[in-house]
């Protein structure tokens, strides 16, 4: 399981393992509390908090201060290529509304 995300400032794509300690996955979703203004992202099966850094500075001791190990993304691939060397990858697309 991977997590992706876009940089706001450079628009480049970030990759996280979501795995902690290979057994324990998290799902961050966005999260704002005024109360807690550096949480950023929340795992609901963890009850945890997360900063931008990807590090979690709320939650169990399984988990707090715990940070998500980032995965190499290599941008701008031509289709054709990775459509080569991944026979079966799909472009998803998402429907215009």
């Amino acid at each position: 399981p991977v997590l992706l995300l876009r940089d706001d400032t450079l628009g480049t794509i970030r990759a996280y393992d979501r795995r902690i300690d290979n057994d324990l996955f998290v799902r961050l979703k966005p999260y704002s509390n005024s109360k807690k203004p550096l949480a950023v992202y929340s795992d609901d099966s963890t009850n945890s908090l997360w900063n931008r850094n990807i590090t979690a500075i709320d939650g169990g001791p399984e988990v707090k201060g715990k940070k998500l190990t980032r995965l190499p993304v290599e941008q701008d691939l031509y289709w054709g290529v990775m459509k080569y060397w991944y026979p079966n990858l799909q472009l998803y697309q998402p429907r215009a509304e």
